[in-house]
């Protein structure tokens, strides 16, 4: 065994260092590491998904330390440095036992005074500095993830002290012995203890912070199983004395391919130094047990190893919260009950029978987890029906997290826009459709839709789709994406660079997300419902132009319904002779996020389709401008003609479209 970690470098290198690392130290903090590590990444991914949502804070910026911080903080330096500075100076006393170093009254003080000066001096040096500067509050976005440091700091804390205290009420009489040296041991650490103090004190941390605890609780199942396993590795590798009963049994033949140690071992050189003296042996642990024991840490470790692979495999597929988490209770359950069959513990008397601490805990746990897995599943079966899967009721009810769900749709449409551009010289002749009167479609177009209906249905399963290639023809009751994949398909067969990815989202009849995507100037215009419009993550408005000659406006042409064009040239010869120009851009998705952005003063066509317009609507609205169908009212996301401008020149253009442009006819015209 390698009571220390160098022991174990140095039998795997034959090297000769003196680390004053303990294994089981060692294997403990790695042990959190790797679960923090989990964690942030399932903290992550639930974001990701709608399931966790980011919180906004106001920070004060360029606040001075007040003089009680400057102190503390001086304190702490001098605390840090001094003991600190000793383990550096004074290396020999504290290598030959760590522990008592840490805890003894040793140190080096003249470090910790210059540590202290120089903190001092430094932050007196900040405060008048700040003085000097408006101390302001900014808007600061904190994600999911961003607690994970937090959290693994109060699990670490929360862990200690419970598995202490667990450790005190399993062996009360040692502790009424010496109490000092129970307290304040690393020996001793009951894992059950740390695991219930820490899960209530993180429930507590998720109120505090109003952070949803059902999926946190959920990300934090593979982290503790994949922690538990590498900290039962310590156990096994430092002989801390958490072996099982002894085992002089010979090995049966049925395992007669494992190795001898693996089924019963002698833990040499363990940390207790506990057994027999090992011939030949000199120094501090030199000892080893006289007979063979269970090695049950291993036995544990590789069990929550499996555990941890099997959580991770089925963590996506359940959808229902805290579930999962009930699966781990179970897991660990069973793991820790049969276990304790051949593990040295101390028995009480309960109920009749001579049980453990533990064996009673895990029997609590299995049945808790499945009171959990049943009353949470029964729970979301009742849910099911009124929310998204990825978002919990109580987000999305109240109030969906429009920015984050729009922030996904981003990436959507610009990895739809990335495979149009890789295919744009891969298009022939041969692969263009015809669907309508000089209405196309290319395979580019369907393979887009598909890409982006899938991604969009991960994100809203329940939500339902109005796209121009008919991919899905569900429409949901309450949300709905209205998709053009390829808006200006004309113009990308022609390899004309001005296409667009168009991406709404509908609740009811309003427009809530609204997303354009411009592959060949990588120009990405966003907003949502409530937000500024956005182009490429800086805030965009329409021009503030309050002259139509000095206008620029943008227009298109229907593909059929030829019987208004008359009407429609007339207005065109109007506004050509009163603006500074038109420009026919051969995709209204981009007219829209042009006037949205103050390029076009306005934009006005009919024979057009949801899919043209409800993301664009829905960006110039938000940039500041004025969008209506062509009598002034708001029936233009289905109604087939929009007129949308920069407010200002909003009358004085709709003024022009009454008298030149006649009714609607029944037919309208279909815009690519």
């Amino acid at each position: 065994m390698f009571p220390r970690f160098s022991d174990m470098l140095n039998y795997l290198f034959g090297t000769n260092w003196n680390l004053p690392v303990q294994t089981y130290g060692f294997f403990l903090a790695l042990a959190f590491v790797v679960g923090a590590t989990i964690l942030y990444l399932e903290m992550q991914r639930k974001e990701k998904e709608g399931l966790l949502l980011p919180q906004k804070r106001k920070t004060l910026k360029n606040k001075p330390p007040t003089t009680n911080e400057i102190i503390i903080g001086t304190i702490a330096a001098f605390i840090i440095v001094w003991k600190f500075g000793g383990i550096i100076t004074q290396y020999a006393d504290f290598s030959k036992n760590p522990q008592h170093y840490l805890t003894s009254g040793s140190g080096n003080a003249w470090l910790g005074i210059l540590a202290a000066a120089a903190y001092a001096l430094y932050q007196f040096y900040r405060q008048n500095k700040l003085k000097k500067l408006k101390a302001e509050y900014i808007d600061e976005v904190i994600h999911p993830k961003d607690h994970t440091w937090n959290i693994l700091i109060i699990a670490v804390v929360a862990a200690l002290i419970g598995s202490k205290l667990f450790d005190i009420l399993d062996n009360f009489g040692d502790f009424l012995q010496n109490p000092v040296k129970s307290l304040f041991s690393f020996s001793g650490l009951t894992f059950y203890g740390g695991l219930i103090v820490t899960v209530i004190t993180l429930l507590w941390y998720m109120k505090k912070i109003k952070l949803d605890w059902h999926h946190v609780i959920d990300a934090a199942a593979p982290a503790i199983m994949i922690g538990y396993a590498v900290g039962r590795l310590g156990c096994q590798f430092a002989g801390d004395g958490c072996w099982g009963i002894e085992n002089t049994m010979p090995k049966p033949e049925w395992l007669a391919w494992l190795p001898d140690w693996l089924w019963a071992f002698n833990y040499p050189h363990n940390v207790l130094n506990e057994g027999i003296p090992i011939a030949s042996c000199e120094g501090d642990h030199c000892r080893m047990l006289a007979n063979p024991v269970f090695p049950t840490p291993l036995y544990e470790s590789i069990v929550s190893f499996i555990w941890f692979l099997v959580l991770w495999l089925i963590r996506k597929p359940i959808k229902a919260p805290v579930v999962l988490f009930g699966i781990y209770l179970m897991m660990n359950g069973i793991e820790r009950f049969l276990v304790e069959k051949i593990r040295v513990n101390n028995r009480f008397d309960f109920l009749g029978m001579k049980v453990t601490q533990a064996e009673i805990i895990s029997t609590c746990l299995f049945i808790g987890g499945i009171i959990i897995i049943w009353y949470f599943s029964r729970q979301y079966k009742k849910l099911k029906t009124e929310i998204s899967l990825y978002l919990n009721l109580l987000t999305f009810c109240q109030f969906m997290n429009l920015e984050n769900i729009c922030h996904s749709v981003i990436e959507i449409a610009r990895e739809a826009g990335q495979f149009q551009m890789a295919e744009i010289n891969k298009v022939r002749s041969g692969d263009i459709e015809v669907k309508g009167l000089h209405n196309f479609v290319t395979y580019v177009d369907k393979t887009s839709e598909e890409q982006i209906v899938a991604a969009l249905q991960e994100l809203i399963p329940e939500a339902g789709f109005v796209a121009e290639e008919g991919t899905s023809v569900h429409k949901g009751s309450r949300f709905n994406w209205v998709v053009d994949p390829l808006d200006g398909t004309t113009n990308y067969i022609h390899r004309i660079p001005l296409f667009s990815v168009s991406i709404a989202l509908m609740e009811g009849d309003e427009v809530v997300i609204g997303v354009i995507y411009e592959p060949n100037l990588n120009e990405c215009f966003y907003t949502w419902q409530g937000a500024p419009a956005y182009l490429n993550g800086s805030v965009i408005r329409v021009s503030n132009e309050t002259s139509m000659s000095r206008a620029l406006l943008a227009t298109g042409f229907p593909y059929y319904d030829y019987g208004r064009m008359k009407g429609y040239m007339d207005l065109f010869m109007y506004f050509a002779e009163n603006t500074s120009g038109l420009r026919r851009l051969g995709s209204a998705a981009v007219d829209l996020a042009w006037t949205a952005c103050g390029r076009c003063e306005g934009f006005y066509e009919y024979g057009l389709h949801p899919w043209d317009v409800a993301a664009g609507a829905l960006l110039v609205a938000n940039a500041g401008g004025r969008v209506t169908d062509f009598k002034g009212r708001n029936d233009y996301i289905f109604g087939g003609e929009m007129l949308a401008t920069n407010k200002i020149l909003h009358t004085e253009m709709l003024d022009a479209v009454k008298v030149h442009f006649p009714e609607k006819s029944k037919e309208t015209g279909i815009n690519s």
